[in-house]
């Protein structure tokens, strides 16, 4: 149509010229040794990451070309990333300044809005605060004490990490530009530079202006210190400031840093919106300090970042939580992890060299084969019970691991002896099932049912009569008051999920020397029994035939810690009595060893194993290994001192797997090798 100019048109054409010619000038001659560096730069292992191209232009004229349109990996046919930022001619050192801890901090400064509408910008900034923490100042109607009041904020004792500023501004000479505060009112760089020095010391890392012609601006901020400013380097139509500034932070919220979103927001602006704004998307640009850290801002933690990224890796932490689950893969992950610490225990030498509290009198085997033994042994016959009583004239507390739940003719000969010991204390275990026996006044029954790994806690027991453990009984007659134990966050466990999580083990890596002293049967019949004050008499079966009923054995299968301390020259045996010796030491030492699941532990490494591959870059391996094996000194220390049991098998093995890259791939591939 004649008379009427294309100007978009026009723009569109102008824009490829303007390239065709830039990349022209960038293939001459004149500039083959510096392409030939970045070339070398570029395939050098080094690259593989990514790499970061600082340019410097003198004169001024050449910072206005689009080098960030530069394509140099399709130019120099290269995978890793280039990222394109500016530095200025005089570039000072890197200044320290304060490193700020805590939530991000941004004062955005809202200047004179003359021809323009800050609705979107401050929307935009808004929708950071779940990152950052925003406040704004500027331009509310007043002139006066204006500059001050924003020289006030930027110089906040909590310090600033970004400063946006959304107005008019333009470029000067040797002022460094200026900003439009208010109508008819600017301020020149030089006059805000001490405030901004001010804050570069308290932390500020990063400024934006979202205004036009911002050259000289970024230059003299750069100059002056400051690490990282965007700005556009023409005038800018405030509508492509204000979509530019959304996708921006945008970027910024999904874990970007500076120079990553501005790079999508340019990219947004070509793709998306190159029909609206034609060539809008050459305009923005990144003067950066080459020394200085990019701003992120830290990502909220999200439940689905926590999941894991391949196949391999979802098969490998599920198997890892199903075996944590399964109740016999439990019980063997305890009794190795618990025979480990007895090693601990006794590599390091932290053993006690106190007497064991407890005289266990056995009626073992050999006993039973004397001719004054036991006949029969099941039931136990009263009448080798009352020998065994007479010849513990000064024990003042006797404890008795067997039944008498069912009427015997022997019965009268025990009730006597009970009967005629008035200065003992007697403690004797009662049957799971109905007792028809009458005991005779003085001689306590007490509750005895117990898992072979865990300590019996106080309170109602299934099936029992009493609601004392006999291993409490028994340490209370030597040790008064004893310290009630509750776990209500067991119980909780147990009758919420049937699991039992946090309930107190029996603690087996104490040697059995330091719980009680073994005495057979047949030793006490025929030799003096020493026993001091502070000493309690258990008497108890070491052989099959005690059992509770004709399918149960009183021997249990022997914990491997056990195993460790009694040495392979010993015949490999533990029973019932020696577990309620555990029992009764810990409730005399108040030691209650709280194992944390190994569920837990597995989906805690689960959890952070996303972090620990995508962060492992520039880690060393063999301090993540160093740090594996740390954790595993730790968690043998702090069972001993402070009765906290934490896996390390199952975690471990995850944790190589995520963080150290010990994949099978990998091992099969170094093993083809």
């Amino acid at each position: 149509m004649e008379g009427i100019t294309d100007w978009r048109s026009r723009l569109v054409q102008s824009q490829a010229q303007l390239q065709a010619e830039f990349y022209n000038w960038l293939n001459h001659r004149d500039l083959l040794a510096l392409r030939s560096a970045i070339a070398k730069t570029l395939a050098s292992p080094e690259a593989a990451g990514g790499v970061e191209l600082f340019i410097t232009c003198d004169p001024m004229d050449l910072d206005r070309l689009p080098w960030e349109t530069w394509e140099m990996a399709r130019e120099f046919a290269v995978v890793p990333e280039i990222r394109i930022a500016r530095s200025p001619m005089n570039l000072p050192a890197e200044g320290a300044g304060r490193s700020r801890k805590g939530k991000l901090r941004l004062l955005a400064i809202m200047g004179d809005d003359t021809g323009l509408d800050f609705k979107a910008e401050r929307a935009a900034i808004a929708g950071l605060k779940g990152a950052v923490t925003v406040e704004f100042c500027g331009w509310n109607g007043k002139v006066a004490g204006l500059l001050e009041s924003i020289c006030d904020r930027l110089k906040d004792p909590q310090g600033w990490d970004i400063v946006f500023f959304a107005g008019h501004s333009n470029e000067t000479k040797l002022t460094g530009g200026e900003l439009a505060i208010a109508p008819g009112y600017s301020v020149l760089i030089t006059e805000l530079l001490p405030a901004l020095q001010q804050a570069k010391a308290q932390g500020l890392r990063f400024a934006m202006f979202n205004s036009c012609s911002g050259l000289s601006i970024a230059n003299a901020l750069v100059n002056a210190g400051l690490g990282q400013v965007a700005i556009f380097r023409e005038p800018i139509h405030n509508q492509v400031a204000s979509e530019f500034l959304i996708q921006f932070v945008q970027r910024l919220i999904q874990g970007a840093d500076v120079h990553q979103s501005m790079i999508a927001a340019c990219e947004f602006l070509k793709c998306d919106r190159h029909i609206t704004y034609p060539s809008a998307f050459l305009v923005p640009s990144l003067f950066r300090h080459p020394e200085s850290q990019l701003l992120k801002p830290p990502l909220p933690m999200q439940w689905r970042a926590l999941l894991p990224e391949t196949r391999t890796d979802r098969v490998v932490l599920a198997s890892a939580l199903l075996l944590s689950c399964l109740g016999p893969v439990r019980s063997t992950l305890l009794d190795f992890r618990v025979a480990f610490q007895a090693l601990y225990r006794d590599t390091t030498g932290q053993l006690a060299k106190t007497p064991p509290p407890i005289k266990l009198v056995q009626i073992d085997r050999q006993s039973i084969a004397k001719p004054n033994g036991p006949k029969p042994v099941k039931p136990i016959d009263r009448r080798y019970i009352a020998k065994l009583i007479d010849r513990l004239p000064q024990a003042k507390t006797i404890a008795i691991d067997y039944f008498f739940d069912e009427p015997n003719p022997q019965d009268g000969v025990l009730k006597k002896k009970l009967g005629d010991r008035a200065a003992t204390t007697f403690i004797l275990g009662e049957s799971l099932t109905q007792a028809n026996y009458v005991l005779p006044p003085g001689a306590a029954t007490f509750c005895v049912r117990a898992d072979r790994w865990y300590m019996t806690q106080l309170g109602p027991q299934p099936d029992c009569q009493s609601q004392t453990p006999l291993p409490y009984a028994l340490a209370a007659s030597l040790k008064s008051p004893i310290q009630h134990r509750e776990f209500p966050l067991t119980q909780f466990m147990e009758a919420w999920f049937q699991q039992p999580w946090l309930r107190p083990i029996i603690d087996f890596s104490v040697p059995p020397g330091e719980v009680y002293q073994v005495v057979p049967a047949w030793q006490l019949l025929e030799q003096n029994l020493e026993l001091s004050p502070q000493q309690v008499v258990l008497i108890g079966a070491n052989y099959k035939e005690a059992g509770v009923d004709e399918f149960v054995d009183y021997e249990t299968q022997i914990p491997r810690a056990i195993a460790y301390w009694q040495g392979s020259k010993v015949q490999a045996r533990f029973t019932g009595a020696e577990a309620l010796a555990y029992r009764t030491h810990h409730w005399l030492n108040d030691r209650f060893v709280v194992p944390i699941p190994d569920l837990w532990m597995v989906a805690l490494v689960g959890a952070i194993g996303r972090g620990l591959q995508v962060n492992t870059v520039g880690i060393r391996r063999r301090w993540l290994l160093l740090g594996n094996l740390a954790y595993g000194i730790l968690s043998f220390q702090l069972y001993i001192t402070s009765g906290v049991l934490l896996p390390w098998l199952l975690p471990g093995m995850l944790f190589c797997y995520y963080g150290l890259g010990f994949r099978p791939s990998r091992l099969i591939s170094g093993v083809k090798s």
